[in-house]
């Protein structure tokens, strides 16, 4: 009948919802998973406070150019303040010092309770909130024996990698969030005049964290919020490439080897930010350039810090070194996806160059001595292209 054969089809999709929760969370059951999160995300926190004392850095020079050439820079009296880097490197302390809080928050709310600073979903695992596993879901008795053991399975087996991994967004989460916050308080109070140590400054800065400014603490948590999800990759997708591509992958077929669009698709965007070509292809980079001020000196840093980063890069890709020959032989300190042609990846293969890879010296596995009696050092590409920015921008 028509019923029993919509009701037939209504399984099928929430059997294949459930199989997917179990594919993509069995991607993030793997310890490298993990440890490369953990390292990419703290980069990129390091890197958001780094941004924040260069672009500092950055506007007090142009303000000095400005003064030296009579007003010949157009200076708009507008930058960012060394109260305020600081301030976010303090934010960044404290988020760290509470990363336990954070992490127990996390795992406890990882299927999709309201987070304390921020909207539910923000995390990559876009099953997280949206449990399929379970009983309900597939149609049976939760009550029952059987549908307990399945709802337990799924809690506390099937989903418990993108539990860990929500964790650990939680974590930088709340540490990008401190730190803007902290950022966006100290800027508000300076603005209204307010001189930095004195008891009305502290007690503006204090007020605005506490939620209790009428005008400041409300745009202080909005700013917050979108700084963290930028932070973690997690900010929503506008463009319709990308929403096109996050449309897709509602397709569970397609879902099964795309599921993190959202999260990839902010990734490219973060490195383009930073890329050399951003002036040319990147609109959110020559909005922030016209804006002027503090917000044209951050995006001067991040293509400064883009171009700098590639002149590296093209300088240790470019490196070479001596065989025991005595001849001169390519040995980049930096690889991309390698030569094209097979002769040359034969010889990739010969060398031991690996791809998206990084040179380092490490100890000699086998434990081998040199003349000194110490480990023999030698050298091994260690894989970089999961090092997420910093790979990015690489």
């Amino acid at each position: 009948t028509v019923v029993s054969r919509a009701s037939d089809e209504l399984w099928g999709k929430r059997a294949a919802d459930a199989a997917i929760e179990f594919w993509i969370n069995g991607l993030l059951s793997g310890p490298q998973t993990h440890a490369v999160n953990l390292v990419g995300n703290t980069g990129t926190v390091v890197m958001g406070v780094t941004e924040r004392y260069m672009a500092t850095g950055f506007g007090k020079a142009r303000k000095f150019l400005n003064d030296k050439s009579g007003g010949k820079i157009g200076w708009d009296g507008n930058s960012s303040t060394w109260t305020e880097s600081n301030a976010m490197m303090i934010g960044m302390i404290d988020g760290f010092s509470q990363m336990h809080i954070a992490f127990a928050r996390g795992l406890r709310d990882g299927e999709g309770v309201s987070r304390d600073l921020l909207a539910p979903g923000a995390v990559k695992t876009d099953l997280g909130y949206k449990p399929s596993f379970t009983a309900d879901k597939l149609g049976l008795d939760p009550n029952s024996a059987f549908g307990a053991m399945l709802d337990g399975f799924g809690q506390y087996y099937v989903r418990l990698p993108g539990r860990v991994l929500g964790a650990e967004d939680e974590v930088f989460k709340t540490t990008a969030y401190l730190m803007e916050s902290n950022r966006y308080a100290v800027s508000a109070a300076l603005s209204e005049g307010q001189v930095p140590g004195t008891p009305e400054y502290k007690a503006m800065v204090s007020n605005i964290l506490q939620g209790e400014d009428p005008v400041h603490s409300l745009p202080a948590n909005d700013a917050a919020v979108l700084f963290a999800k930028y932070q973690t990759f997690t900010n929503e997708i506008s463009d319709n490439i990308t929403l096109g591509a996050t449309k897709l992958t509602q397709n569970p077929f397609i879902k099964l080897y795309v599921p993190f669009v959202r999260v990839v698709a902010n990734l490219m965007k973060y490195g383009l930010e930073r890329s050399p070509i951003s002036p040319l292809v990147n609109q959110k980079w020559r909005n922030e350039w016209n804006a002027g001020g503090a917000t044209r000196d951050l995006a001067a840093t991040k293509l400064g810090m883009g171009a700098a980063t590639s002149a590296v890069v093209w300088g240790a890709m470019a490196n070479t070194e001596i065989d025991e020959k005595g001849n001169e032989i390519s040995r980049p300190l930096i690889t991309g996806n390698g030569p094209k042609s097979r002769a040359e990846q034969k010889i990739w293969q010969q060398m031991g160059i690996k791809p998206w890879s990084v040179y380092m010296q490490v100890d000699d596995p086998k434990g081998a001595l040199d003349a000194d009696g110490n480990i023999k050092q030698v050298g091994k590409y260690m894989p970089i292209n999961r090092l997420d920015p910093v790979g990015q921008i690489i």
